[in-house]
């Protein structure tokens, strides 16, 4: 239980760094060289931290809920699918706009000494409702991969793999 509860807390640390812009906290769950395909963006973790911190100053405020942990344990190796919840708040002519996805984060997760980390990410998109009329944010959400059903889903085909 300590392994699943050290990989839930990793993921609750994840999503606060996001939240608060905190980009060391963000870096700090991701092992140099992981990999993170968030679809708009496919690289490094630790570049992808970077790469969010100035768009993420453009919302007046971020949530990003995480639930329905998952966690497959192999030792000092783990995969874990856990859904999320994200809203972002958008401040436009005097009022918020509120930009909602559902999706999940399929994650590989390596234990070295006695830290966990990611390893590898991919985010899937399972829902979007964004206001009308916002047609280029809704070309940027196309980037991002979407969910399936069983047998097709990402999940179930393995991914990421623990190899």
């Amino acid at each position: 239980m300590d392994d699943r509860a050290a990989i839930t807390e990793l993921l609750f640390r994840y999503a606060r760094g996001v939240d608060r812009i905190d980009i060391p906290l963000i870096k700090s769950t991701y092992w140099p060289g992981a990999i993170d395909d968030h679809g708009v963006f496919v690289g490094t973790g630790h570049d992808f931290a970077d790469h969010i911190a100035e768009p993420l100053t453009h919302f007046a405020s971020t949530q990003h809920s995480i639930t329905n942990v998952s966690i497959e344990l192999d030792g000092t190796r783990a995969r874990s699918e856990c859904y999320i919840s994200v809203t972002h708040v958008v401040p436009r002519r005097g009022e918020d706009l509120l930009f909602r996805m559902g999706g999940r984060y399929l994650d590989r997760f390596e234990k070295r000494g006695a830290e966990w980390r990611i390893a590898a990410r991919l985010l899937l998109l399972d829902w979007l409702e964004l206001p009308p009329g916002n047609d280029e944010i809704r070309a940027h959400f196309a980037k991002i991969r979407r969910g399936a059903r069983a047998p097709d889903d990402a999940w179930h085909r393995g991914e990421p793999a623990l190899a």
